[in-house]
């Protein structure tokens, strides 16, 4: 229920945000950061202590001002590692004494599921890279804050996570490293004591949208919108309703959330992904395990200039699917959670679009084998077959990037379709010049 006299000094804070991962470049973010501090910023206007917000930011080198910013309203911003955010979460809130608080967890930045015996939420820290998978068990941390070691520390809490839901990993073996990685919360205390409500931008196996030319996160921008006219604790059931019908009027999928009731220990599910499958459109064909996973390879494996056409002639709506720079296996499992949606064409138009860009591939690297030249002795007239094959190969390349630079809306892709431009220009003159010193 809306509490508008809650003591601001009982209330505490977990705010995370992370633009920038060891991972690389291909991980970045534009926005996590500022929404973090917007957040923040929120809780200082309604009288919380700097003291009780635990601020963790991973700026992009471009949006570091937002740690001075931070400092300015006295707060003390934290790289955003594991070590320090898993001895905060252990230190501060899982071990500490205390009765009659408040808890906000606000989490923006990259997450994933890993499927096991369980489905487990994950979230990754800024010092994660593609080898160590450090991450977040998003699971672990409900049952610690809700279980607490001195009881529940914390009765009332709220989580916001604006973060990804999607599988990271296809392969078992990356999967059970990632779950092995996990940083995860054990208690001893007694099951049952708090009321937590959490609300994700993204369902389990659906991907959540950061707007990188806004500098925000779809789900992290509506969130602060509607907080702007709530109390420091808002009527959470009515607030996720407004964002829902946010995201409802845009035509983008909803956020999901879940409640646990005070005292009783049971989650009371509100919504859940298998409560808004039951409300779409089934598809028009229905797939096995094993041939899902064969789609999912076949998009995974599919050569950047075939994926990229494939993308463009879906046309997804714009931030749906991540851009050329993130991994392709993160951009399939995307491309596929909005096909298969209610606003997405549905699977007869991927595998229909997908044959015929596997088609206009399997034609090239035919060309590009006819190409390749035998071990024995070649005449000239040979050699002018081949060559002749090989720029046919060289312009076919030319033509799909063209046609891929003309359809794209990322400048970053752009320009990496530009340079191939270039390089597939200068080779093809190269073997027309080869191809005339023979005649």
């Amino acid at each position: 229920m809306t509490e508008p006299t809650v003591d601001p000094s009982h209330v505490h804070a977990l705010v995370v945000g992370i633009e920038q991962y060891q991972a690389g470049p291909a991980y970045d973010l534009n926005g996590p950061a500022r929404d973090a501090l917007g957040f923040a910023h929120w809780l200082l206007a309604h009288g919380v202590q700097p003291a009780n917000i635990q601020l963790f930011l991973s700026p992009l080198d471009q949006n570091r001002e937002v740690l001075a910013e931070a400092e300015t309203q006295g707060l003390s911003p934290q790289e955003a590692t594991r070590d320090r955010i898993s001895r905060t979460i252990t230190d501060r809130f899982v071990d500490r004494g205390g009765r009659e608080r408040r808890l906000y967890v606000f989490w923006a930045g990259h997450g994933f599921i890993t499927k096991l015996d369980t489905t487990t939420r994950r979230l990754l820290f800024a010092d994660t890279n593609t080898r160590n998978k450090w991450n977040l068990d998003f699971d672990t941390l409900l049952q610690a804050f809700q279980t607490a070691k001195h009881g529940a520390v914390f009765p009332r809490q709220i989580f916001l996570i604006d973060a990804c839901a999607n599988p990271m990993f296809q392969d078992f073996y990356p999967t059970l490293q990632a779950a092995a990685a996990g940083e995860g919360f054990v208690t001893s205390g007694t099951q049952g004591q708090a009321e937590q409500f959490a609300l994700f931008a993204a369902a389990e196996y659906a991907v959540a949208t950061n707007l990188t030319q806004a500098g925000t996160g779809r789900f992290s921008r509506a969130v602060l919108e509607e907080l702007q006219a709530q109390p420091l604790w808002p009527n959470m059931p009515e607030l996720t309703s407004k964002i829902k019908a946010n995201f409802r009027d845009q035509q983008h999928l909803e956020p999901v959330f879940w409640s646990v009731s005070l005292g009783s220990g049971d989650r009371e599910v509100t919504d859940t992904i298998s409560q808004r499958i039951t409300i779409m459109p089934a598809p028009a064909i229905a797939m096995s395990g094993s041939e899902r996973f064969q789609l999912i390879k076949t998009l995974n494996d599919l050569p950047i200039v075939e994926f990229e056409i494939l993308v463009n002639t879906l046309n997804p709506p714009g931030g749906l699917v991540p851009p050329s720079s993130a991994a392709q296996g993160i951009r399939s499992s995307a491309l596929l959670q909005w096909i298969e949606g209610p606003t997405g064409p549905g699977l007869n138009e991927l595998q229909a679009v997908l044959g015929q860009v596997m088609v206009g591939a399997s034609a090239a690297q035919k060309l590009n084998d006819s190409a390749k030249p035998s071990t024995n002795n070649i005449s000239s007239s040979s050699k002018k077959d081949r060559l002749q094959k090989e720029i046919q190969m060289l312009e076919a390349q030319l033509e799909r990037c063209f046609s891929k630079r003309l359809l794209t809306n990322d400048p970053d892709a752009e320009v990496k379709f530009e340079n191939l431009e270039n390089k597939l220009e200068q080779n093809i003159a190269l073997k027309k010049s080869e191809l005339e010193s023979l005649n």
